[in-house]
Parts: C-alpha cells; sequence; structure tokens
C-alpha cells in the first residue's frame, strides 16, 4: 500500500500569498459557463494561459475565449488531449491544471500522459461548487450513452478468470450513468465511494438520494444495511488513491474494474492510482460516455484548493 496522503495539498483564500508568489510556464483549464470554472484563470501566474473547450459541452465557436483550443467533434480523449499537450506544453514545464471544468475522461488521459511524457510533478487546482441548481436533481451529463469502454490509457491485461472481479464505482449524482457501468459487469462485486465530507454540508445527502436509484443494478447494495459502501473526502485525491491503494492489498480480485463519477478531485485519485501502480496488472478504468454534458450545474464558488501530483511514487 501506498500511502499517498504525504503529498501536498492546500486549502487556498481567495487572496491567498499562492495566488502572488507560485509561477507556471502553462496553466491549462477548461471552459464552462460556471463561474467556478473560470475564477481561477486571472488569479495564476502563468507565462501561457490556456482555455481548452471540449465537444461534449456544445460550445459555439463564438461563445469560446479567444486563443481556446477547441476540441472536433468526434475526437477522443486520447487524440484530442494529445494534441493539446503537443501544441502547448514541452517536457520541462511548470504545468498548472485547473481540474474543475474536465470531463472525467479528459481528465484521467491527462494524467496519464503527463505520466508517460517524463513530467513527474504537476500542479492541479479545483474550486469547488457553491452549490448545485437543482439540488440533487442536478444533471450532470446528456441522457445519450455512446459507449460504456475502458478509457484510453487505461486498458488493463485481464484473464478470463472471473470468479473474484471488483467493480470500484466513484459514485456521484448520474444514478443512469451508475446503472450502465454496472450492467456491464454483471458479475462483478460492486463497491461504491461516497465522498464525506462532501464538498457542501448538504451534498452528501443529496448523492445518497441519487445513488439509491441505482442500487438494483448494484446488486441491491447501493445504500442500505448490507451495503458494501466507503467514505472518501470529496475533495481529496490523495485520500481516494490511498483508498484504492489499500483496498487491492487487502481484498483479492481476478479483476478489478474501477469507474470515477463523482467530483473531480477523486476522479484525479483514480488516475494517479492507476498510473502509480495499476500498469500491465488485470485494472481497468470503466466509463460510460455521454454525448453531450451540461455547460452548466453549479452556482456561486466553495473553497479553492491547489494539489500537488506526484507520478514517480514507486
Amino acid at each position: 500500500m501506498i500511502d499517498y496522503s504525504i503529498c501536498y495539498k492546500r486549502q487556498l483564500a481567495p487572496t491567498d500569498p499562492y495566488f502572488a508568489t507560485r509561477q507556471f510556464d502553462t496553466l491549462i483549464a477548461a471552459f464552462t459557463s460556471d463561474k467556478r470554472s473560470r475564477a481561477l484563470f486571472d488569479k495564476i501566474n502563468a507565462t501561457r494561459k490556456q482555455w481548452v473547450v471540449f465537444p461534449e459541452y456544445g460550445f459555439q465557436q463564438s461563445e469560446c475565449p479567444a486563443g481556446a483550443f477547441i476540441g472536433p467533434d468526434g475526437a477522443d480523449e486520447a487524440h484530442l488531449i494529445t494534441s493539446l499537450l503537443d501544441t502547448v506544453v514541452s517536457q520541462s514545464d511548470r504545468i498548472c491544471v485547473d481540474i474543475t471544468g474536465f470531463l472525467a475522461p479528459y481528465l484521467l488521459f491527462l494524467i496519464r500522459s503527463i505520466a508517460a511524457r517524463g513530467i513527474t510533478t504537476v500542479e492541479m487546482l479545483y474550486a469547488e461548487p457553491g452549490r448545485y441548481l437543482k439540488s440533487e436533481e442536478t444533471t450532470f451529463s446528456g441522457e445519450e450513452v455512446r459507449s460504456v469502454r475502458q478509457v484510453y490509457g487505461f486498458e488493463g491485461t485481464h484473464g478470463a478468470d472471473t470468479t473474484k472481479d471488483l467493480l470500484v464505482v466513484g459514485a456521484g449524482y448520474d444514478h443512469q450513468l451508475m446503472k450502465m457501468v454496472a450492467t456491464t459487469k454483471e458479475g462483478a462485486r460492486p463497491i461504491q465511494i461516497f465522498g464525506l465530507p462532501a464538498l457542501q454540508p448538504d451534498m452528501y445527502q443529496q448523492n445518497i438520494l441519487r445513488a439509491a436509484r441505482a442500487a438494483e443494478a448494484l446488486g441491491g447494495r447501493g445504500v442500505g444495511e448490507h451495503a458494501d459502501n466507503h467514505l472518501v473526502p470529496a475533495h481529496d485525491p490523495f485520500a481516494t488513491a490511498t483508498f484504492l491503494s489499500k483496498l487491492i492489498e487487502d481484498t483479492p480480485f481476478t479483476n478489478l474494474y474501477l469507474c470515477p463519477l463523482a467530483t473531480k478531485p477523486q476522479v484525479a485519485g483514480f488516475g494517479i492510482f492507476y498510473v502509480t501502480e495499476c500498469l500491465a496488472k488485470p485494472v481497468s478504468i470503466l466509463y460510460p460516455f455521454c454525448g453531450s454534458f451540461p455547460k452548466q450545474t453549479s452556482d456561486g464558488i466553495g473553497r479553492f484548493w491547489a494539489y500537488t501530483i506526484e507520478l514517480d511514487l514507486k
């Protein structure tokens, strides 16, 4: 087991000296209509600041910031992120990534690609929501799921023996996506991770209410006395990675399938864990790929976080 809690994280006040003293070569941030996805862009000192626009958000070119890297329709996570990094990042760069507006597959492949390029340290920032627009009824993805597949770069070397397969789901609000993933791995033992402490006090209860709708698909283990549920802080990628590291140490499995559907810090935790411990093992990250995502899901801004991601922890 690796204790990722040794990695550095810091809560930032809006006037924190961090913003005046830290200098980066490149800042990458994803553009959405949420105020929080734009809150850190002007605060960070960077020689180059690059917006990236994911096609699933459905922005017209006239709505995008000047100079934004606009992903073409139909581009997968590998194609788009590789093109982005080839355009804006050199191997020696001090990179800062605001993960607030990133869609999960792109964030995962970004972590994988940065590690593959030999860049061992990257700073990641996150702005929490003040509230979700429709509380527990907030929708974070479109209804059209094109496919459930492995995220590129996170395909494991799986064996034919499936007797002790595990499916670990980072449980978010999108119960329909949880159902889709569970259906593809019906024989796997489901384990769910919920964010507690949540990003805001009421969000844990909202999360539980939504996840309960996927309980039947997850073998009746969604919420309840016998549920195989675990609690990990929603804002802490290192706590998520540490939980997963301990899980594979303590739990025998034939194949392990990971599905991060919760907060962006938890998604980053899944990616850090995989890149550090799971390459060339029977472990994959699955994701239900949707054709569209809403441009805005939250209102207001909560806490700011900075995470120093180390990708050479072996």
